[in-house]
């Protein structure tokens, strides 16, 4: 299992709210023995509970098999716009976070993989309009920056766009503001990186 760094706030097990962890590279739904104990506390609603495991799990780039203590099911979901999700949980000892699998991750509508996650509407001539469709977003989703304090931020220099391509990007970042990809910033940032700007093979020629 890896962490991907994706959090969604889940209703689960008679409304229980429980942090997971989105983990498209997890073939389990695993909660930690916090998680498990509140659980039990508030008296949620699961089924199929037992405390013996005939499988063997393990984490990423380990060798020692995880510590299943209990195993349960539960019916999981998101909010209202989203699909409920019947599941199979693992109760890791001394697991940090719980995570949420890739494939009741997909069941739940809250990840999607594939060439069309990328796609966002356009208009034929280029010319940006606020009729735009927003960019599909997973509420309650956080993606968090792992920055470490004790390194100093750093400010990179400017790299000039070719002028045969100006109109080109200034459209695209149009495009990106009102389709709600990116959002503008008052003040300076602590880190900056210049924009490196791609232009796609083949049939696209979109600019990345």
């Amino acid at each position: 299992m890896n962490y991907n760094g994706l959090f969604t706030n889940s209703n689960i097990f008679d409304l229980v709210p429980v942090e997971f962890v989105i983990d498209s590279g997890s073939s389990i739904n695993a909660v930690t023995e916090d998680v498990w104990n509140d659980l039990i506390t508030k008296k949620a609603k699961i089924f199929k509970k037992k405390y013996k495991c005939d499988r063997q799990f393990y984490a990423y780039a380990n060798h020692e098999p995880l510590n299943v203590s209990a195993i349960f099911e539960a019916w999981i979901s998101v909010n209202a716009t989203k699909p409920v999700s019947y599941a199979e949980f693992f109760v890791i000892n001394g697991a940090r976070k719980s995570l949420l699998s890739k494939h009741t991750s997909e069941d739940l509508k809250i990840l999607k993989i594939g060439l069309d996650v990328l796609h966002v509407s356009r208009n034929n001539d280029m010319e940006v309009s606020p009729a735009i469709s927003p960019f599909p977003k997973f509420p309650g989703i956080q993606v968090k920056l792992s920055i470490d304090p004790t390194v100093p931020p750093k400010k990179i220099a400017y790299l000039r766009i070719p002028s045969a391509m100006e109109q080109k990007v200034h459209d695209k970042l149009q495009e990106m503001l009102h389709s709600d990809v990116i959002e503008k910033v008052e003040g300076p940032a602590e880190w900056i990186s210049p924009m490196v700007i791609a232009k796609g093979q083949g049939r696209r020629k979109d600019l990345y």
